[in-house]
This record gives structure tokens, sequence and C-alpha cells, in this order.
């Protein structure tokens, strides 16, 4: 029963184990197609036990993500954008891994075409860059600045001069490259 209660203590932030699994990749990682090839095993068809169904697909899982994320890495210079008009930390805040920010975005203009603008949603993995990439390989660069972050709650309401919507509890990694 204690296993549990620390286990859950740690997890204050839903899926914080895969979250700094995949934080702790690099680029290269989530470009390796092997990089789980050994691990991701056969699901069998029956259990012997419910740690043992989980512990199944566990791996099957986190290649899954890295193949979507790795996926999503190759387009990355036609991913939709939003300018960050502000930034600043949470009440949550409590490093070193509740690095919690409430962000501001740029409200979308209403021209009816709101095509390759990015509307957050919860769940998202973002990249925070300071210029548009043009391919993967621009990540790698020197002088190219990101940082991953992952949207764990939105609060869509617009601020007093309404030109910035408030995106609230965005998780960020620690990592910047």
């Amino acid at each position: 029963m204690m296993e549990k209660t620390t286990a859950k203590t740690e997890e204050e932030v839903a899926g914080r184990s895969l979250l700094d699994l995949v934080f702790s990749w690099s680029i290269t990682d989530v470009l390796n197609r092997d990089l789980y090839k050994n691990q991701v095993k056969k699901i069998p068809e029956t259990f012997t036990s419910t740690s043992h169904y989980m512990k199944s697909f566990i791996p099957a899982l986190i290649e899954e993500t890295r193949a979507d994320l790795c996926s999503n890495m190759m387009k990355v210079s036609q991913a939709p954008t939003r300018e960050i008009f502000s930034i600043e930390r949470s009440k949550e805040y409590k490093p070193p891994k509740d690095l919690f920010y409430k962000m501001w975005l740029n409200r979308m203009r209403k021209t009816g075409n709101v095509k390759g603008i990015y509307e957050p949603e919860v769940g998202d993995l973002i990249a925070l860059t300071d210029a548009r990439p043009k391919d993967i390989a621009d990540l790698n660069r020197p002088g190219i600045n990101y940082l991953l972050a992952y949207v764990q709650r939105l609060s869509n309401g617009l601020d007093d001069d309404d030109n910035h919507e408030t995106i609230a509890k965005i998780v960020l990694t620690a990592y910047l490259k």
C-alpha cells in the first residue's frame, strides 16, 4: 500500500514518468528508429496479472510515442505556429521538475484563414523557438535555441486589451539546447 502512495506523490503531473522520458531524449534519440527495437516484444494474448498486462504495453507505448514525435519533427517546417506575447512563472512553479509557466499568446486574427496557426490543446508537446526551423537539422545547429514544453492545462480567456489569449499552466522542461 505504501508503494502506491509514494508513486502517486511522484506522479502529481499526470504521465510524469513518460514526460520525463520524452524530455530526456535528444533529437538523435527521437530520430533513431532502433532506439527501442529490442525492448518492444509481442503482446501476449493472455496475462498472468494486472501488472503483467500493464508492463506488456509500456515498451510499445514508448516506441509509438517516439515514432510519432519523429514523424512530427520531420515535418517541423510545416508545423503550425503561434507568437508568444509574454511568459511568466506560474504560482505552481517548483523546481527541479514542476516548471509551470503562464503564457500569453497573440490572439488569432479573424481572417477566416487559420491554416498554419497553432491552436494549443492539452497534451501537446511543443517546441518554443525564436525562429521557425526550415528542417529538423535547424534544431541541431549552433545558435538555434529551443525549449520543449508540454501543454498541461488551458485557459482560453482574453486579457483586458483583447489582443492576447491566456494559455495557462504549460509544463516546460529544463532542457535548453
